[in-house]
């Protein structure tokens, strides 16, 4: 019997260790420091820390509680680790740009557009106008001349008024023609216009599709990985998309893994999540509490009837 005691303390002890190494993180800060930096990534070590600082507070915030600590020498090394993820990055954002450089041209040619249109559209309006009292007054005109013929011929005073106005008409076809020339020149630029406008447009979605094809699809949280007290970041667009890769790599440094809300810090797709105000959802709280909860396995197995017979006997 006294074998027994003595084994059950001992099993108890063994047990307490193990809780308390499992469950260390619920109780004690989980001291932290920077391992590895690349400087190609394009920011400042000050900068990384901060933004790991900015993840640790989303948790701290969301749990109530200090759970990591920036430490000098600290068990948890959070390195910067540049590699072909980050340079397909870099692609995108060039992409970006040049997808924004587009549309912004796009922008600038149908303001242009429109600017011509109107301008072309209120002068063959006046033109128009123009025309129809031209035509107007070369039918009265012509009214005239076909009256004053039938009626005998012409008087001096009469011949040297219809002369008077059929130079006035003469002279005005000459300037409506003008005007039709420069109108037909405008409306040759706005079609010029629009063609280049309808050619930049199917440049413009192509580059989106391509963009999309390529960087568009919800991506896994794969830009960062934790493994033996290390997080190693390897890929992300900007400050917000790194804080929230570093909130996602210190869940899994805490021994949480991947829960179902798409909201969620810990879910495995980096989708729904609020990137510029980064919270723990309750799935994120719930993994963290159920994390520090005394887990053993077998425990019931160890402390049954059946098992304990074996050394009352």
């Amino acid at each position: 019997m006294k074998k027994f005691l003595i084994f059950i303390i001992a099993v108890s002890i063994g047990i307490g260790i193990f809780y308390y190494q499992e469950t260390s993180v619920c109780w004690n800060p989980l001291a932290y420091d920077i391992g590895s930096f690349d400087s190609r990534f394009g920011i400042s070590k000050e900068k990384f820390l901060k933004t790991i600082k900015e993840a640790e507070t989303v948790w701290e915030k969301g749990l109530a509680k200090n759970v990591f600590e920036n430490q000098a020498g600290g068990k948890l090394k959070i390195s910067l680790v540049f590699d072909e993820r980050q340079k397909t990055t870099f692609e995108a954002e060039g992409s970006k740009e040049q997808i924004e450089g587009s549309r912004e041209s796009y922008d600038i040619l149908i303001s242009q557009y429109k600017l011509l249109e109107s301008s072309y559209r209120s002068d063959l309006s006046s033109y128009d106008y123009k025309v129809s009292q031209f035509e107007q007054r070369l039918n009265e005109y012509n009214r005239e001349v076909a009256r004053l013929n039938k009626a005998g011929g012409v008087k001096p005073h009469e011949y040297e008024a219809l002369e008077k106005e059929r130079q006035y008409l003469e002279s005005k076809k000459a300037e409506l023609d003008r005007e039709r020339l420069i109108l037909n020149s405008k409306a040759s630029d706005l079609n010029a216009l629009g063609d280049k406008i309808n050619e930049l447009a199917q440049k413009l979605n192509i580059e989106v599709d391509i963009h999309n094809l390529r960087f568009g699809e919800a991506r896994e949280f794969d830009q960062g990985d934790y493994t033996n007290n290390k997080i190693n970041v390897y890929q992300f667009e900007g400050i917000a998309d790194l804080r929230l890769v570093l909130a996602h790599e210190l869940g899994h440094a805490l021994g949480i893994g991947h829960v179902e809300n798409p909201k969620s810090i810990m879910y495995y797709l980096m989708e729904k999540q609020d990137l510029n105000n980064p919270v723990l959802s309750p799935e994120d709280k719930m993994a963290f509490i159920n994390r520090c909860k005394f887990h053993v396995p077998k425990l019931q197995e160890l402390f049954s009837s059946s098992f304990l017979e074996k050394f009352v006997h």
